[in-house]
C-alpha cells in the first residue's frame, strides 16, 4: 500500500511531538514537587525516569523557539523604514544564519523523534508498550480525525493505567475517551468517561486550578455544548480559564468554546469579545515557549 503521508506531513507531526515533549517536561517538573507524587515512591521514580528521557529534547525545543523569535525579529528589521543599507545587509545575514540554525535543530529533533518511534516499533511482542507512547499515539490520531484508531489507543492506555494502578495516566486516557465520544456523537458514553474522571480527581484531591481539573472542566463544557446546555457549558468553560497565568493553551480552547456558546445563545457582542481573547491567547502562545498542552 502506498504511503498516505507526504514528507511535509510527517515532519509536521514530528514537530508537533517535539512540542508535546517540551509541554510534558514542564508538567513533569511541576508534578515532581507535588506532595501527592512525593508520597508515592513508585510514581515518583516513574515520573523522574520519564523526565530524564525527554530532558534533552525538551530543552532543545526552548532553544529552538528562541531562535525562531530572533529570526523573526531580524527579518522584520530588514524592512524597517530608514534603516541604512549596511544595517539591512547585516540583518539579512543574521536572519539567514538563524534560519539555517533553526533548520539544523529541526533536523536533529526529527532524527531523535523518528528514532524513538523506530525503537518503540521494534520492541519485542513480549514487551508492553508504555502508556505514554500509547496515549500520545491516541492524541495524534484524534487530531487527524481517525476516531476509531484513537479510541483503540485510549482503550489501551486506560488498560495499562489500570493494570499499574496509575490514576494520573487513567485521567489522561479518560479525557481522550470522552473527547472521541463527543466527536462521534456518543454523548452518554462521554458522560460516563467524565464521571469516572471526576471520581479520580476527587480521590486525588486535585485543586480546581490543576491541569487535569481544568481539562476536565473544558471537556465537560464541550459535552454540555454538544447537548445544547448553554448556561452549563458557559459555566464550565469559565472554570477551565485561569487568568493572569503564562500563555496557556487550555485558556485559548476555553475562550474558543465560550465564543461558540455565546454564538449559539445569539450573544454576538460577547462572542466577538471572546474571539478577541482567542486571538490574543494565540499570539501569546506563539511568542512564548508552551507550558503544557490541552492534555497536560
Amino acid at each position: 500500500m502506498a504511503d498516505l503521508f507526504t514528507a511535509d506531513t510527517k515532519e509536521a507531526i514530528l514537530l508537533a511531538k517535539w512540542q508535546e515533549a517540551a509541554n510534558r517536561y514542564e508538567e513533569l517538573n511541576r508534578q515532581l514537587v507535588d506532595q501527592t507524587v512525593l508520597s508515592q515512591p513508585p510514581l515518583l521514580h516513574k515520573l523522574n525516569k520519564e523526565r530524564t528521557e525527554i530532558e534533552d529534547l525538551a530543552l532543545s525545543f526552548a532553544a529552538y523557539h528562541e531562535l525562531r523569535k530572533q529570526e523573526a525579529d531580524a527579518e522584520q528589521m530588514q524592512h524597517e523604514v530608514g534603516l541604512g543599507a549596511e544595517l539591512q545587509r547585516l540583518a539579512s545575514e543574521e536572519a539567514r544564519s538563524l534560519n539555517e540554525r533553526c533548520r539544523e535543530m529541526e533536523q536533529r529533533a526529527l532524527e531523535l523523534l523518528d528514532e524513538s518511534v523506530r525503537i518503540e516499533g521494534q520492541r519485542g511482542p513480549d514487551i508492553e508498550l508504555t502508556a505514554t507512547m500509547v496515549g500520545n499515539r491516541g492524541l495524534a490520531l484524534l487530531g487527524l480525525g481517525r476516531l476509531q484508531q484513537a479510541r483503540a489507543s485510549f482503550d489501551e492506555e486506560c488498560r495499562l493505567a489500570i493494570d499499574h494502578s496509575d490514576d494520573f495516566t487513567e485521567m489522561h486516557c479518560l479525557v481522550g475517551e470522552s473527547s472521541v465520544s463527543i466527536q462521534r456523537g456518543e454523548l452518554d458514553g462521554a458522560q460516563r468517561y467524565l464521571d469516572r474522571l471526576e471520581g479520580l480527581l476527587n480521590k486525588a484531591g486535585a485543586p480546581a486550578d490543576s491541569p487535569p481539573a481544568r481539562v476536565y472542566a473544558l471537556t465537560k463544557a464541550r459535552l454540555d455544548l454538544a447537548r445544547g446546555k448553554l448556561p452549563e457549558a458557559h459555566a464550565s468553560f469559565e472554570r477551565a480559564i485561569l487568568e493572569g497565568t503564562a500563555p496557556d493553551p487550555t485558556n485559548m480552547h476555553a475562550y474558543v468554546g465560550s465564543s461558540m456558546a455565546a454564538l449559539a445563545a445569539n450573544d454576538a457582542t460577547n462572542a466577538v469579545e471572546l474571539a478577541r481573547r482567542v486571538l490574543n491567547a494565540d499570539l501569546d502562545l506563539h511568542r512564548s515557549p508552551p507550558i503544557y498542552c490541552i492534555y497536560w
